[in-house]
């Protein structure tokens, strides 16, 4: 059975939030960009693998290990073409004992069974904090 772009994105975010590097990098074509809000401290485009560990080592790795990650996805929606958006919810705790919740709005491009194109849309000033936070703490 060939996956959907809906199932191929939510593979990469279940990974993502796991914090299965090469599992959500697997996901990306080899030219994939990801475009981060322009608040955030990465350049964008960026290439999708080297924005995967700068995600999972800049921000999930940010989050209390005890506590872990509370998603709740809202909705998952595409169109012919490849676009699929997903809306969730992230819970946690930071692990300097902070409490983090944020609504993310995730837009990516499936072409030929993997993600061509991420954008993901959120509060930045939450996401900051976090980042700021686990950069200080290496």
């Amino acid at each position: 059975m060939i996956e959907t772009a809906e199932q191929i994105v939510m593979r990469f975010l279940r990974a993502l939030w796991d914090g299965e590097r090469d599992a959500a990098k697997a996901t990306f074509a080899a030219d994939a960009e990801w475009w981060f809000m322009p608040s955030l401290p990465y350049p964008r485009p960026m290439r999708a693998h080297d924005a995967c560990d700068a995600v999972l080592d800049d921000m999930i790795a940010g989050f209390d290990p005890d506590v872990g990650l509370s998603i709740e996805v809202h909705a998952v929606m595409s169109n012919p073409d490849g676009e699929v958006a997903a809306e969730y919810s992230a819970i946690s705790t930071t692990r300097a004992g902070v409490s983090y919740e944020n609504r993310y709005v995730l837009r990516a491009t499936v072409k030929d069974g993997r993600i061509t194109c991420v954008r993901p849309y959120m509060d930045p000033n939450h996401l900051n904090s976090l980042i700021d936070e686990t950069r200080g703490a290496t």
